[in-house]
Protein backbone atom coordinates (compact mmCIF):
# COMPACT_ATOMS: atom_id res chain seq x y z
CA UNK A 1 0.00 0.00 0.00
CA UNK A 2 1.41 3.42 -0.88
CA UNK A 3 2.65 5.13 2.31
CA UNK A 4 0.79 8.36 1.50
CA UNK A 5 -2.61 6.64 1.84
CA UNK A 6 -3.75 7.36 -1.72
CA UNK A 7 -4.52 3.66 -2.22
CA UNK A 8 -6.13 2.72 -5.50
CA UNK A 9 -5.56 6.10 -7.14
CA UNK A 10 -1.80 6.01 -6.48
CA UNK A 11 -1.36 3.17 -8.95
CA UNK A 12 -2.07 5.51 -11.84
CA UNK A 13 -0.16 8.50 -10.47
CA UNK A 14 1.73 10.24 -13.27
CA UNK A 15 -0.06 8.27 -15.99
CA UNK A 16 -3.60 9.51 -15.69
CA UNK A 17 -5.51 11.31 -12.96
CA UNK A 18 -8.34 8.94 -12.07
CA UNK A 19 -9.31 10.63 -8.81
CA UNK A 20 -12.50 12.05 -10.35
CA UNK A 21 -13.59 8.62 -11.61
CA UNK A 22 -12.73 6.95 -8.29
CA UNK A 23 -14.73 9.57 -6.38
CA UNK A 24 -17.84 8.34 -8.22
CA UNK A 25 -17.56 4.73 -7.01
CA UNK A 26 -17.35 3.17 -3.54
CA UNK A 27 -13.70 2.24 -2.93
CA UNK A 28 -13.86 2.01 0.87
CA UNK A 29 -13.38 -1.79 0.92
CA UNK A 30 -10.35 -1.88 -1.37
CA UNK A 31 -7.78 -2.10 1.43
CA UNK A 32 -9.96 -4.60 3.35
CA UNK A 33 -9.76 -7.39 0.75
CA UNK A 34 -6.63 -9.54 0.64
CA UNK A 35 -5.81 -10.66 -2.89
CA UNK A 36 -5.09 -14.39 -2.69
CA UNK A 37 -5.13 -15.17 -6.40
CA UNK A 38 -5.58 -13.30 -9.67
CA UNK A 39 -6.11 -15.16 -12.96
CA UNK A 40 -6.35 -13.11 -16.15
CA UNK A 41 -7.30 -14.75 -19.46
CA UNK A 42 -6.62 -12.56 -22.47
CA UNK A 43 -8.26 -13.68 -25.73
CA UNK A 44 -6.83 -12.49 -29.05
CA UNK A 45 -8.49 -12.48 -32.48
CA UNK A 46 -6.98 -13.84 -35.70
CA UNK A 47 -5.02 -10.59 -36.20
CA UNK A 48 -3.50 -10.60 -32.71
CA UNK A 49 -5.85 -7.95 -31.31
CA UNK A 50 -7.45 -8.12 -27.86
CA UNK A 51 -11.05 -9.35 -28.01
CA UNK A 52 -11.77 -9.80 -24.36
CA UNK A 53 -10.16 -10.18 -20.98
CA UNK A 54 -11.59 -12.38 -18.27
CA UNK A 55 -10.56 -11.82 -14.68
CA UNK A 56 -10.99 -14.18 -11.76
CA UNK A 57 -10.04 -12.92 -8.29
CA UNK A 58 -9.91 -14.95 -5.09
CA UNK A 59 -10.31 -12.48 -2.24
CA UNK A 60 -10.48 -12.73 1.54
CA UNK A 61 -12.23 -10.18 3.74
CA UNK A 62 -10.02 -8.72 6.46
CA UNK A 63 -13.00 -7.06 8.19
CA UNK A 64 -16.78 -7.47 8.27
CA UNK A 65 -18.69 -5.65 5.54
CA UNK A 66 -17.00 -5.72 2.11
CA UNK A 67 -19.69 -5.94 -0.55
CA UNK A 68 -17.88 -4.98 -3.77
CA UNK A 69 -14.71 -5.09 -5.84
CA UNK A 70 -13.57 -2.10 -7.91
CA UNK A 71 -11.73 -2.67 -11.19
CA UNK A 72 -9.98 -0.19 -13.46
CA UNK A 73 -9.12 -0.54 -17.14
CA UNK A 74 -7.38 2.00 -19.35
CA UNK A 75 -6.76 1.81 -23.07
CA UNK A 76 -3.43 2.99 -24.46
CA UNK A 77 -5.25 5.44 -26.69
CA UNK A 78 -8.53 7.36 -26.56
CA UNK A 79 -11.64 5.43 -27.53
CA UNK A 80 -14.53 3.52 -26.08
CA UNK A 81 -13.61 1.48 -23.01
CA UNK A 82 -14.68 -2.16 -22.94
CA UNK A 83 -18.07 -3.35 -21.73
CA UNK A 84 -17.92 -5.10 -18.36
CA UNK A 85 -20.13 -8.09 -17.52
CA UNK A 86 -20.24 -10.56 -14.67
CA UNK A 87 -22.13 -13.72 -13.78
CA UNK A 88 -24.54 -14.44 -10.95
CA UNK A 89 -24.54 -14.07 -8.06
CA UNK A 90 -22.52 -10.91 -8.74
CA UNK A 91 -23.78 -7.87 -10.62
CA UNK A 92 -22.30 -4.68 -11.99
CA UNK A 93 -22.76 -1.55 -9.88
CA UNK A 94 -21.65 1.96 -10.74
CA UNK A 95 -19.61 2.30 -13.96
CA UNK A 96 -17.60 5.40 -14.89
CA UNK A 97 -16.33 5.64 -18.48
CA UNK A 98 -14.33 8.15 -20.50
CA UNK A 99 -13.80 7.82 -24.25
CA UNK A 100 -11.34 10.73 -24.11
CA UNK A 101 -8.97 8.65 -21.97
CA UNK A 102 -10.23 5.12 -22.68
CA UNK A 103 -10.87 4.70 -18.95
CA UNK A 104 -13.32 2.32 -17.26
CA UNK A 105 -13.85 2.21 -13.49
CA UNK A 106 -16.50 -0.26 -12.34
CA UNK A 107 -17.91 -1.86 -9.22
CA UNK A 108 -18.57 -5.60 -9.15
CA UNK A 109 -21.18 -6.06 -6.40
CA UNK A 110 -21.29 -9.20 -4.28
CA UNK A 111 -24.60 -10.88 -3.48
CA UNK A 112 -24.11 -10.01 0.21
CA UNK A 113 -21.66 -8.46 2.66
CA UNK A 114 -18.68 -10.64 3.60
CA UNK A 115 -17.67 -11.43 7.15
CA UNK A 116 -14.08 -11.25 8.36
CA UNK A 117 -12.06 -14.25 7.14
CA UNK A 118 -14.59 -15.18 4.45
CA UNK A 119 -13.31 -15.79 0.91
CA UNK A 120 -15.05 -15.01 -2.36
CA UNK A 121 -14.37 -15.60 -6.05
CA UNK A 122 -15.09 -12.57 -8.22
CA UNK A 123 -15.26 -13.03 -11.99
CA UNK A 124 -15.89 -10.48 -14.71
CA UNK A 125 -15.26 -10.01 -18.42
CA UNK A 126 -14.14 -6.93 -20.32
CA UNK A 127 -15.30 -7.15 -23.95
CA UNK A 128 -13.85 -4.62 -26.39
CA UNK A 129 -16.40 -2.65 -28.41
CA UNK A 130 -14.08 -2.09 -31.35
CA UNK A 131 -10.95 -3.85 -32.58
CA UNK A 132 -7.86 -2.84 -30.67
CA UNK A 133 -4.57 -2.39 -32.48
CA UNK A 134 -2.30 -5.43 -32.58
CA UNK A 135 0.16 -5.36 -29.73
CA UNK A 136 3.02 -7.40 -28.36
CA UNK A 137 2.65 -5.93 -24.88
CA UNK A 138 0.18 -6.19 -22.02
CA UNK A 139 0.46 -4.20 -18.83
CA UNK A 140 -1.27 -5.21 -15.64
CA UNK A 141 -1.00 -2.93 -12.65
CA UNK A 142 -1.32 -4.18 -9.09
CA UNK A 143 -1.45 -1.64 -6.28
CA UNK A 144 -1.29 -4.18 -3.45
CA UNK A 145 0.47 -7.54 -3.18
CA UNK A 146 -1.20 -10.65 -4.56
CA UNK A 147 -0.06 -14.14 -3.58
CA UNK A 148 -0.57 -15.66 -7.01
CA UNK A 149 -0.84 -13.95 -10.39
CA UNK A 150 -1.54 -15.96 -13.55
CA UNK A 151 -1.73 -14.46 -17.02
CA UNK A 152 -3.10 -16.79 -19.68
CA UNK A 153 -3.13 -15.76 -23.34
CA UNK A 154 -5.41 -17.55 -25.78
CA UNK A 155 -4.64 -17.12 -29.46
CA UNK A 156 -7.20 -17.51 -32.22
CA UNK A 157 -6.73 -20.96 -33.81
Amino acid sequence: TPPDGRGLGATWHGKLDISSALSQVDTRWDQSLTRLSTHIRLELDDQGREKRMRSRQLLRADVDGPDRWVTIFRRDEPGPPPVITTVAPHRIGKVVESEATGLLVAEVLFDRELTRGESIIVEYTLEHRDPRPSSTELQSTLHVPVREYVLEVRFDP
